[in-house]
């Protein structure tokens, strides 16, 4: 630069040029070049895409080139030229007149203020200040801590709530809730004694039979020939016990001891009374008894009934019903309940009895397998009902204690057919008179000790009066700001420090 004798430097940085090390980039080597190039007598132009050179180039005044072409094409010249301005001296004069005018300006002296006045105005503007300060201070330092401990009341209401298994599609009640089923498959069996008797024939009847050859020809009675009686209601059945050949001569004879098919005494028959034979040999020989058919007897034994089966049935569906109450309610959560009034049978998927009715036994044994329903209550949604209901209670200037409330739950009744369970529920609790933290301490301010107490009292149901805390010990009024004045309600849910 100082071997070019030109009026105007343009100073370049490539656009490809390396961000990360760029020359020339601080804002002193602009300076220094800007200030020697102003000494050479020279204007310094700047071309360049780099933020960081543009704003050191605005803060010197140095023109910005988009290209080498602008700075071609444009008039241009330093904003703020360092070059010093060298001009040639005046002549020097003789004349001292205007230095002496000078030094006597100078020297002539300044005019004072009245003594008096000045003191009495540093004197107001001290006890301003001193007035802005103790002001201040009343205001910024004074607190107080106000503990005040309102008055519960206990508050309760009972409420019965319905439970409501099926959808509502109309409207529901607010005493009205959902429910839910909820199923398990049990099985169990029971023994009952039976109650109805019944005869039980104990001894077959026996006899002889005579049997007549009709023919001229030998005839054989097999063992096992059946005989009976002619009655056509109901014929009694006899078995020939031996066999027995009869000659093959007309009117022969043979005898052969029979027993009755069924046992009993209706097979005992008078004479006579056996005079049929049962298959082909009626044709070849006759029959008849010429004494009594005798020997059958019965005993009585207990049997099963209708009654038996419909007691049992009876019974056995209560076990299965409670049994599978109490494997439900073994496995719900602690915010369900449920009633054995609202079991019931579901579905019977199988049942065994061990005799029909009117079969000899002593004891009648019944298998039953069944689903078993119950209706399920979540308490959750019945006591926020009772919650309602018992906020209801309050009016707007109490507040419930949620930690206090209680809640007992009793069931009452279960609706015959739609199966719905009713549940009272008596919710209790604590409710305090509501604090305003901000309007009482707007009430408050500026009050002496003892009128903040009263205002605090009458504005308040209080357990005890309030206790106030004034800092420093001497102030004997209420802060007048009133985030100076720090209220402590001790109630569970205004656990309050403001």
């Amino acid at each position: 630069m100082g071997q070019v004798q030109v009026d105007r430097i343009l100073l370049v940085w490539p656009s490809d040029l390396n961000r990360k090390n760029i020359p020339l980039s601080r804002k002193l080597d602009l300076l220094l070049i800007h200030r020697h190039a102003s000494r050479l007598g020279a204007h310094l132009g700047i071309v360049s895409d780099l933020d960081e050179i543009i704003d050191h180039a605005k803060s010197l005044g140095v023109p910005i080139f988009n290209s080498v072409t602008d700075a071609h094409t444009t008039l241009w010249r330093s904003r703020k030229s360092l070059r010093p301005q060298i001009a040639r001296p005046d002549k020097h004069s003789k004349n001292l007149q205007p230095a002496k005018q000078y030094l006597s300006f100078i020297r002539q002296p300044k005019q004072q203020l009245n003594t008096r006045l000045h003191t009495i105005l540093n004197s107001i503007l001290y006890g301003i200040g001193l007035l802005s300060i103790g002001i201040l201070m009343m205001l910024t330092i004074p607190s107080a801590t106000i503990y005040i401990i309102p008055e519960h009341k206990i508050v309760n209401h009972k409420s019965n709530i319905t439970s409501q298994p099926e959808p509502n599609t109309g409207i529901q009640t607010s005493y009205q809730i959902d429910s839910s089923y909820r199923t398990a498959i049990v099985s169990q069996q029971i023994d009952i004694d039976t109650t109805g008797t019944t005869k039980l024939s104990i001894q077959h009847a026996s006899g002889n039979a005579i049997f007549t050859n009709l023919t001229f020809q030998p005839v054989t009675i097999p063992s096992g020939t059946s005989v009976s009686t002619s009655s056509k209601l109901e014929p009694i059945t006899y078995v020939t016990q031996n066999d027995i050949s009869i000659e093959g001569r007309r009117g022969s004879i043979g005898i052969a001891e029979i027993r009755a098919l069924i046992a009993g005494p209706e097979a005992n028959v008078s004479q006579g009374l056996v005079n049929k034979v049962d298959g082909p040999l009626n044709q070849l020989v006759a029959v008849t008894n010429r004494q009594s058919i005798t020997g059958g007897e019965t005993v009585t034994v207990p049997s099963v009934t209708r009654i038996d089966r419909s007691k049992a049935y009876d019974l056995l569906v209560n076990k299965l019903s409670r049994q599978g109450y109490e494997n439900i309610s073994d496995n719900l959560s602690h915010n369900q309940i449920t009633t054995f009034e609202s079991t019931k049978l579901a579905k019977v998927l199988e049942t065994n009895y061990s005799h029909a009715v009117g079969e000899p036994t002593d004891t009648l044994t019944l298998i039953m397998r069944a689903e078993i329903i119950c209706t399920i209550i979540d308490k959750d949604n019945a006591y926020k009902i009772a919650l309602d209901n018992l906020q209801s209670q309050t009016n707007n200037f109490m507040i419930l204690d949620n930690e206090s409330i209680t809640y007992q739950t009793n069931i009452i009744d279960t609706l015959d057919n739609s199966n719905n369970i009713t549940i009272e529920v008596i919710a209790e609790g604590k409710a305090y008179p509501y604090v305003d933290i901000n309007t009482l301490k707007k009430q408050i301010n500026w009050m002496t000790l003892d009128t903040a107490k009263e205002e605090i009292s009458a504005s308040i149901i209080l357990k005890e009066m309030p206790t106030v805390v004034i800092y420093p010990s001497w102030f004997t009024r209420i802060p007048w700001l009133s985030w100076r004045t720090n209220i402590v309600i001790n109630s569970p849910e205004q656990e309050t420090n403001k």
